[in-house]
């Protein structure tokens, strides 16, 4: 195996160890910002050992399984890493004060576009306007029917956002496996929290982990495949 790999397997990993204070120095510029009162600061490393361990297993198999050799397969590779420490950083955010940064997702969108070109060629952005109107119907049709069943629209701009920047990068059909993936995810967390109790029936909850499992799903479902193939 190439030893350059390896070597950005470590910078990856090394790079996941600055999230637990990178993230809290984002958390207290936005609440300044928004003159907003600061939440305490996490004391337990579990969250932060979570969230290493998401960004090395996404380096291992990015690395040494998706990337096929080809230098576009190994440009795919790397952006996967990307986004798996963008899911991070972004769902740790999200637990501490419920937003979804537009500093993120202006990070996000041009590397979300490369991505587009790189995976499918230039054609395949006329797939990511496709996919970004899907993008707006559903969030849309959800608003609509929150208002009208609760009063309130109970889809947050940030969700909204951050799931348009998604639909660019994965383009169609891919929202529709990013759709299904974050319904999927919706459900479980729903079910687990109520089960335990964390969660009430009128429970709000931070959407980015669900709408980042969704973005995980969809770039690493070929290779989900051919493990699930192989068993």
């Amino acid at each position: 195996m190439e030893p350059y790999k390896f070597l950005l397997l470590i910078a990856a990993l090394l790079v996941a160890l600055t999230f637990p204070s990178l993230t809290r120095s984002y958390v207290v510029y936005k609440c300044r910002k928004g003159n907003r009162a600061l939440p305490k600061k996490k004391k337990d490393f579990s969250w932060n050992a979570i969230c290493i361990a998401i960004v090395g297993l996404c380096a291992v198999v990015s690395l040494f399984i998706m990337d096929d050799g080809s230098s576009r397969g190994f440009a795919r590779a790397v952006l996967c890493i990307v986004f798996a420490m963008f899911a991070v950083f972004g769902t740790t955010v999200d637990s501490y004060i419920r937003i979804i940064g537009n500093e993120m997702l202006l990070i996000m969108l041009p590397i979300g576009i490369l991505y587009r070109i790189v995976d499918g060629g230039i054609s395949s952005l006329l797939g990511s306007l496709i996919a970004l109107l899907v993008i707006i119907l559903t969030f849309g049709l959800a608003m609509l029917g929150t208002k009208k069943l609760k009063g309130v629209i109970g889809v947050g701009m940030g969700d909204v956002k951050l799931s348009m920047v998604i639909a660019l990068t994965v383009g169609f059909p891919g929202v529709m496996t990013f759709l299904g993936g974050m319904a999927l995810a919706i459900v479980a967390y729903c079910v687990i929290g109520l089960k335990t109790h964390m969660l009430l029936r009128s429970s709000y909850f931070p959407m980015c982990g669900m709408i980042m499992a969704g973005l995980m799903l969809t770039l690493y479902l070929p290779v989900l495949s051919k493990v699930l193939e192989l068993l």
